[in-house]
């Protein structure tokens, strides 16, 4: 299900931009938004019941896996910046792409360490990655970014 939703979004929404975009002004690309954003903040508050427990402000602070958060951030965006440089900014074989690739894995690595032997409250719960199903939705969204990158080089 998640898939078929990321694959009529990556199929419907640059046709229905370029339909708006061409035919009237960019602008009705976030106008068109507007009706399911209405409809979500009437719809969410009437059905969504969260029961949150009474905590201070210091409590919540102190929940919160700062070194996980940091190490999660930092790695996947210098994982990112190289996949993005690589090929057009740099090549491939280029310190300036190497350097945070390696980083990025090196972090990511870090990460699941900590996540797993070293957060009190870890904020990537292990539970994400105990069911094949979810795994195997995991491995298409990674496959499902690789061909629309690799198309769009293409074209």
């Amino acid at each position: 299900m998640v898939q078929s939703a990321w694959a009529l979004g990556t199929v419907l929404g640059p046709l229905i931009g370029g339909l708006c975009t061409q035919h009237s002004t960019w602008r009705w690309v976030f106008y068109i938004n507007f009706p399911f954003c209405g409809f979500g903040f009437v719809v969410v508050p009437l059905v969504v019941r969260l029961r949150m427990k009474r905590t201070s402000l210091r409590e919540k602070l102190l929940r919160v896996d700062w070194v996980g958060s940091i190490l999660f951030i930092t790695s996947t965006t210098s994982f990112l910046i190289a996949i993005s440089w690589a090929g057009v900014e740099f090549a491939w074989n280029s310190f300036q792409t190497l350097v945070p690739l390696i980083l990025g894995v090196i972090g990511v690595v870090l990460t699941i360490l900590w996540e797993r032997w070293g957060a009190k409250k870890p904020f990537l719960r292990q539970s994400l990655f105990y069911t094949t199903s979810a795994v195997a939705a995991y491995v298409c969204a990674i496959a499902q970014g690789l061909l629309v990158s690799i198309s769009e080089e293409h074209f």
